[in-house]
């Protein structure tokens, strides 16, 4: 039994384990040498087109190799696709591929393909797969909970692979369909584009929790003599409490530095100020509204206690 040639070792080093069998023949290996391994325990085949180079149970960047190998024309998406730009493995997770138009089987079980006309992939060390915007919305369109697909999204913003317009742009860009719908209604919630919604949201908390009524909007001078409107304000007894409500693009730098003068102006008009995630009225308002009736009640608010 000959040995396989440092050039292959190296590839397989390089796909964790897995080649292709047009890899391995390409080096003269075809698939009754594949086969003799296969049964000597040497080698494990993961689908019908690609090898392990051992013979235990492949590991989860295995299966995303052996997916994005199966078949030239089709590469990872979705959170599949995620992973391969570094987001924590989910070994449970559907690996989700996408390929050109036409039926074809998935390489093993626990894939799936979806088609578009002409699918484009980006291999830059790693497997196959779609760049982090479009892989993103198919990830939130595919997720099986809202905390899911908003942590698919704020994952890709938060380290810098993508922004919330080049998702949207990406999502623009597909053909209208119940995966891209299901990612356009997560990325209208996580970024509305539109202020009053989340400060509409907030409005109706507030009335459902038996607290006072907020005045939106609300003009001020900064320090520079600009007029900056405040999302909500709430001006009570012993002073006034103000509520900016962030949403997703507030993690960029520069907005962020922006906030934090934003909110020194505010403290020195004798303002206290509360910043509270846009994707808290989400995904954990109970904590953010509990934080802002005891702000209430320090500046001497004193309503019922209902939630």
């Amino acid at each position: 039994m000959r040995s396989l040639p440092h050039a292959l070792h190296v590839l397989a080093g390089q796909q964790a384990g897995v080649l292709a069998n047009s890899q391995l023949a390409a080096h003269g290996f075809l698939s009754r040498e594949i086969d003799v391994r296969v049964r000597a325990g040497l080698w494990r085949r993961i689908s019908g087109r690609t090898t392990a180079m051992h013979s235990g149970a492949p590991s989860r960047t295995s299966l995303l190799w052996a997916a994005s190998l199966h078949h030239p024309s089709v590469g990872l998406t979705g959170s599949a696709a995620l992973e391969a730009y570094g987001m924590p493995p989910n070994r449970e997770s559907r690996i989700l591929l996408l390929g050109p138009r036409g039926s074809r089987r998935p390489p093993f079980d626990g894939c799936r393909i979806i088609s578009l006309p002409l699918p484009r992939f980006t291999q830059d060390s790693g497997p196959m797969r779609t760049d982090p915007a479009l892989s993103a919305a198919f990830a939130m369109g595919t997720a099986m909970s809202l905390r899911q697909a908003v942590f698919h999204c704020t994952w890709v913003v938060q380290r810098g692979l993508a922004t919330l317009d080049d998702i949207r742009v990406a999502i623009d860009g597909l053909p209208g369909s119940a995966t891209m719908g299901a990612a356009r209604r997560v990325l209208d919630r996580v970024d509305p584009g539109v202020h009053s919604v989340h400060e509409f949201d907030f409005a109706t908390q507030c009335r459902r929790r038996g607290l006072p009524r907020p005045s939106l909007q609300e003009a001020r001078l900064d320090g520079e003599g600009r007029h900056r409107y405040i999302d909500a304000t709430f001006h009570m007894p012993l002073g006034t409490l103000v509520v900016e409500i962030d949403g997703l693009q507030h993690l960029d730098a520069k907005v962020m530095l922006d906030d934090q003068w934003r909110s020194n102006e505010l403290a020195l008009q004798n303002a206290t100020v509360v910043r509270v995630p846009g994707l808290a009225l989400q995904l954990d308002p109970d904590r953010a509204f509990h934080q802002i009736r005891r702000h209430l009640e320090q500046l001497g608010w004193r309503g019922a206690r209902t939630r």
